[in-house]
């Protein structure tokens, strides 16, 4: 029991551990890789497939007519469906719902900049 009340401190205790140098400008080289311009479209697309997740996790759990039997070869094959029906779900958020939004956006932000 101790053991998650001290891993929720030395998990944050870490990331501080990392972060603070970065924000702080003590590692240029890697503050500039963690904030490259390739990230973006993979975390717009992480997002839309963390909403998407637990939408199509319910969906396809509560589609079972009969309790699975469990060993190593079906929990992959449930992983990986999972992992794939979330990513194409999450891409067709993405194409539908927020990237118009985005365009919308930037086209607001150049009339009120102009």
């Amino acid at each position: 029991m101790t053991f998650y009340f001290f891993y929720y401190i030395l998990v944050g205790l870490g990331l501080s551990l990392i972060l603070m140098p970065m924000i702080l400008g003590y590692f240029p080289f890697l503050a500039s890789f963690m904030g490259s311009s390739v990230w973006t479209p993979m975390s717009r697309l992480t997002y839309s497939t963390y909403l998407m997740h637990l939408t199509i996790l319910s969906a396809v759990m509560m589609s079972t007519r009969q309790s699975a039997f469990l060993n190593n070869m079906t929990v992959f094959i449930a992983f990986a469906s999972m992992f794939v029906l979330s990513l194409v779900g999450g891409l067709i958020v993405y194409l539908l719902v927020e990237a118009p939004f985005i365009n919308i956006e930037k086209i607001f932000r150049r009339k009120s900049s102009s």
